[in-house]
């Protein structure tokens, strides 16, 4: 495994797959201290992943015209015009998914009345269980 420099706000590192990745706060804190991590710079997601203990490197999904580009996915999106009509369709959608994830919420919650609801494990069960519901109204 390709050995990263030791993490220092702002600092660049040249990825082996010839991602740019760049170290920045991840918003949390450990033990009182502000968290650093990898992200590429193309797009803005994540570079390395913990999973059950194993730190991994996650390629960027951005395609490759838009790194060469320097486009960010961010910027790609706002260029997007989107149809009055379009953006009614999916009110709904979005209503109804904020809801399921809110059920969502409280049944994990009774399930797992000791968790903390800061850990991402919480936050994967309720997403799991989000993913469950609509697959049940989908099958009724």
């Amino acid at each position: 495994m390709m050995k990263f420099p030791k993490k220092e706000e702002g600092l660049e590192h040249v990825h082996v797959d010839g991602s740019i990745l760049v170290c920045r706060p991840t918003g949390k804190t450990w033990q009182g201290k502000p968290t650093l991590a990898w992200y590429h710079k193309s797009n803005g997601e994540q570079a390395m992943r913990s999973v059950n203990g194993v730190v991994s490197y996650i390629p960027s999904t951005a395609p490759a015209a838009n790194v060469e580009k320097g486009a960010t996915a961010l910027s790609d999106i706002e260029s997007v015009q989107v149809s009055s009509t379009s953006a009614k369709e999916f009110e709904g959608a979005v209503k109804l998914e904020a809801e399921v994830f809110e059920m969502a919420w409280g049944i994990a919650q009774k399930r797992y009345p000791q968790m903390n609801v800061q850990l991402d494990v919480f936050g994967m069960i309720v997403n799991s269980i989000v993913m469950r519901l609509f697959e049940a109204r989908r099958i009724r």
